[in-house]
């Protein structure tokens, strides 16, 4: 999700929390108190998520995308030295040799060097610079200079190094100028590109290609989530409203759970990276427990702005801000892909379904007064 649709979504909270109390107040001071710390979490969550990696030689995951990195192998073969392309299209080289292996930057430069006593890059490199993004928009400033004598700074203890490789990454907006392979709708978009790799004076490469894969029809999923979210509705003005409620938070808390250890074991991003993309999950489920905390404790028509709260953000950073996964053939996730789309539909149709309940109850709750004439 980006910067604006953070602060969209940061107004919408507030705003509904602000009427939630309101309305709260009504029934009980332990009430608002719980009330206050789901959007004590809300805006905790939305200040860990919007903030950038602190590490600048990293970049965070990848969004979903129909872009796809396929790597051919290192030539020529060397044993202990393994290539891949991570869940988040980044390249991971590791080397367990006994010698240190380079990867040459972008002008011809020593850029990233791993061996036995760790990773360590080049401060001077230009790819450092261009490497911060996907597809960088600046030119690199002077102090990062091919040409100087490199200056090397440790960033790993460990033997493998990971990076997003713009000779390998589809910078353009379109895709029509690659070639169709007619196999499920694919394009090459880039053949045979190449990362020059130096290891015991011997010159290695590593090599692959990249393609465009048109991406499913996003209908069945968001006719799903409809159905579910008049589902939930139509069960609002049922009397077992409460345990629906419920188990409709439950069911969201056991679909978010995979996508947790996803994103702190699957992924191939630093740690800091991972900490973040867990923070929107993480902070549902405990938004999720609270609110089926009330719910037992004090009952739905109490419980239904905590209710409402937990919908509304559920069903935006779970649901509309994962939209592209629905319609992307390339996912950054480990988990099956129809798992990670059925998530997006459940957090989109049973998240909204939990807000417009609610919100219908606390207005039924809550009549706007009747004017007297005189």
């Amino acid at each position: 999700m980006n910067i604006d649709g953070c602060r969209w979504l940061a107004f919408c909270s507030v705003n509904f929390l602000a009427r939630s109390v309101v309305v709260a107040r009504s029934h009980s001071i332990g009430g608002v108190a719980s009330l206050g710390i789901a959007g004590t979490m809300l805006v905790g969550a939305l200040l860990v998520t919007t903030t950038s990696p602190a590490d600048a030689h990293e970049v965070g995951t990848t969004q979903s995308s129909n872009y796809v990195t396929t790597l051919d192998g290192i030539e020529p073969l060397v044993r202990g030295l393994t290539a891949r392309v991570g869940t988040d299209q980044r390249i991971e080289l590791r080397n367990t040799t006994r010698h240190i292996v380079e990867v040459t930057g972008y002008q011809g430069e020593q850029y990233l060097r791993i061996g036995r006593n760790g990773v360590w890059e080049n401060r001077r490199s230009p790819a450092v610079f261009l490497n911060r993004t996907a597809t960088p928009t600046e030119v690199p400033p002077g102090r990062y200079d091919a040409e100087a004598d490199p200056v090397w700074k440790q960033i790993s203890n460990g033997n493998v190094a990971r990076w997003h490789e713009h000779r390998a990454h589809w910078m353009a907006r379109t895709h029509t100028s690659g070639k169709s392979t007619n196999v499920h709708n694919e394009q090459v978009l880039i053949s045979n590109w190449e990362i020059p790799l130096e290891w015991n004076s011997t010159e290695l490469s590593i090599t692959g290609d990249t393609l465009w894969v048109e991406g499913p029809s996003p209908l069945p999923w968001l006719f799903g989530a409809i159905a579910l979210a008049i589902a939930v509705i139509a069960g609002s003005h049922t009397r077992a409203w409460s345990a629906i409620a419920g188990g409709v938070l439950g069911l969201l808390i056991i679909t978010e759970m995979p996508h947790i250890g996803d994103s702190l074991i699957g992924s191939t991003a630093a740690i800091g990276s991972r900490v973040a993309a867990s923070a929107y999950p993480i902070t549902s489920i405990v938004i999720a427990v609270v609110t089926i905390v009330w719910i037992v404790r004090r009952g739905l028509p109490s419980a239904a702005p905590a209710l409402l709260i937990t919908g509304l953000f559920i069903a935006v950073t779970g649901g509309l801000g994962e939209l592209s996964t629905l319609s992307s053939s390339q996912l950054a996730t480990t988990l099956p892909y129809w798992w990670t789309r059925m998530g997006v539909m459940f957090a989109i149709g049973l998240g909204s379904g939990c807000l417009i309940a609610s919100a219908l109850h606390l207005r039924q709750s809550n009549p706007e007064p009747t004017r007297q004439t005189v």
